[in-house]
């Protein structure tokens, strides 16, 4: 059975009853971002329906929600329930839609999808979870090693696999830790002077959170297929 994250406040949305009856494992939990998530946390998925598309445009949430997904996943999703065109009847302003669908497309690497009805994004959901889900099975490599020659380019390789930090942050840190140790076992506030608060939150979060094995989440499951408050740490697009 597949399992899909979802937040505790998509309860009532009608979504996570459906994904149930499609046989999907239903893992509420505390999502900082998004609405629902795969297991491997490739995927994210915001869903809004056509009226909360449009409000989220005009008062400018729409953008900062998208930043922070696209920043959160490797595959970020948005679904707009009710579809597009629904949107595009509830307003005088149609180029105000348009122009925010290119600017989704232009500045993040987002899927917009439109769907009818709650019934069509579980279905949705569904399939991106199943495929998500054989990917995994196939390899659970998260990123491929190169060859390295130098005890240097070893110590770059390995910081760079921290959340949010590239070549040059990477080579700040060493700089200024001296070792991979160092880095690893610092405080909070020493790594927030190099690298800021954000990156700083999510580089402790992947040190010291316990790893958790897909067949261990899938166990907890209840005999429903839910399950209570997950306190592991989530991705991190949820509404204000």
């Amino acid at each position: 059975m597949v399992v899909v994250k979802v937040d505790h406040r998509e309860r009532g949305s009608g979504v996570p009853e459906k994904l149930r009856e499609l046989g999907v494992g239903v893992y509420f939990t505390e999502l900082k971002v998004g609405d629902y998530s795969t297991l491997s946390n490739r995927i994210g998925i915001e869903r809004k329906t056509s009226e909360d598309f449009l409000a989220s445009i005009y008062d400018g949430r729409l953008f900062d929600q998208a930043r922070r997904l696209a920043e959160a996943y490797k595959r970020p999703v948005l679904i707009v329930e009710g579809g597009l065109e629904e949107a595009l009847l509830l307003t005088h302003r149609p180029r105000a839609i348009w122009g925010a669908v290119a600017r989704l497309i232009v500045d993040h690497p987002i899927s917009i999808i439109s769907t009818p009805s709650y019934v069509e994004t579980a279905e949705l959901i569904r399939l991106l979870v199943e495929k998500d889900s054989e990917k995994a099975e196939r390899v659970e490599i998260v990123r491929a090693k190169p060859r390295l020659y130098t005890l240097r380019e070893k110590q770059l390789f390995l910081v760079q696999g921290l959340p949010g930090i590239g070549p040059k942050l990477a080579k700040r840190l060493l700089e200024h830790f001296g070792t991979v140790r160092a880095i690893f076992t610092a405080r909070p506030v020493e790594l927030e002077l190099i690298v800021g608060r954000r990156r700083a939150e999510k580089i402790l979060e992947v040190l010291h959170q316990p790893y958790k094995s897909r067949r261990a989440l899938k166990s907890n499951l209840g005999k429903d297929g839910e399950r209570g408050e997950d306190k592991s740490g989530k991705g991190a697009l949820k509404k204000p």
